[in-house]
């Protein structure tokens, strides 16, 4: 998810977006980010960093699949800004997992005093 801004001006031109558009769109796959950190986090609690890391990359993969299939603009139709944008808060809750499990998993390598 975070490779995705940097298309901003792919975006902007496949899609026909104006700047606020754009803006809007890339900023619900950060607010995605944000709001399933806690869920992530309470998950990888409950099931350990492997399998939440995992599990979220899987549906990551998943869902950008999807998007591919779906929300791509093509010579016959060009998705609109809502469609995008949902898609882009999908992905960023899914792909927040990210954060949490691979931060306590780089945690479990050190001691308690390392």
């Amino acid at each position: 998810f975070s490779g995705i801004p940097a298309t901003a001006v792919v975006m902007r031109q496949g899609y026909h977006l104006g700047n606020a558009e754009l803006g809007l769109a890339l900023g619900l796959l950060g607010l995605g980010v944000a709001l399933s950190e806690l869920p992530w986090g309470v998950l990888t609690d409950r099931w350990g960093d492997r399998r939440v890391l995992l599990t979220g990359l899987g549906a990551t993969a998943a869902w950008l699949f999807i998007m591919a299939l779906l929300v791509v603009p093509t010579k016959l139709a060009v998705p609109g800004v809502t469609l995008l944008s949902a898609s882009l808060l999908v992905a960023g809750l899914v792909g927040g997992s990210v954060n949490g499990s691979s931060g306590r998993a780089i945690m479990g390598w050190f001691g308690e005093g390392e």
